[in-house]
């Protein structure tokens, strides 16, 4: 009888030991998740206003980008010609691109059903800004070293 006890108390403590290394396992995974989540915000734009221009449908679109040292703060249409041609369509194009844009902080955004040529204009007129607004990179900046004359 005594026995069965023994042998009791070891299978408590063995479920025990499951328990706990479950425990810790789900932790340990929850604390890696957390982790991965919280990303280091590199800077990546020089803080200000940038003017970006654009061929459109009917003339050049030109904005005036704004940005933090990490985030597209706002997007100013100050040119057009494509309203005055194409109507309400074009409205649509310049409410959502630049808030979907500065939403997402890129411009890899989608463009407006039936305004495609619109859309495409005002978002590569919105990067021109953009590549303005970018830190330079270290490796571009980065002499090229090899070549025949080394050895």
């Amino acid at each position: 009888m005594f026995e069965r006890r023994v042998e009791v108390s070891e299978t408590i403590g063995i479920h025990a030991l499951i328990r706990r290394g479950a425990a810790l396992l789900i932790i340990a995974a929850l604390l890696i998740l957390g982790l991965s989540a919280c990303k280091i915000q590199k800077e990546i734009y020089v803080p200000g206003s940038y003017e970006g221009v654009s061929e459109g449908y009917h003339g050049p679109i030109r904005v005036v980008v704004t940005t933090t040292a990490m985030d597209i703060e706002s997007i100013v249409i100050i040119e057009e010609h494509e309203k005055q041609v194409l109507g309400e369509v074009v409205d649509i194009v310049y409410e959502t691109i630049p808030e979907r844009v500065r939403r997402n902080n890129s411009t890899e955004v989608d463009v407006v059903s039936g305004a495609t040529m619109t859309s495409t204009a005002l978002i590569k007129a919105i990067r021109d800004g953009l590549d303005k607004a970018l830190i330079p990179s270290e490796d571009a900046a980065e002499p090229e070293t090899g070549g025949e004359d080394a050895e």
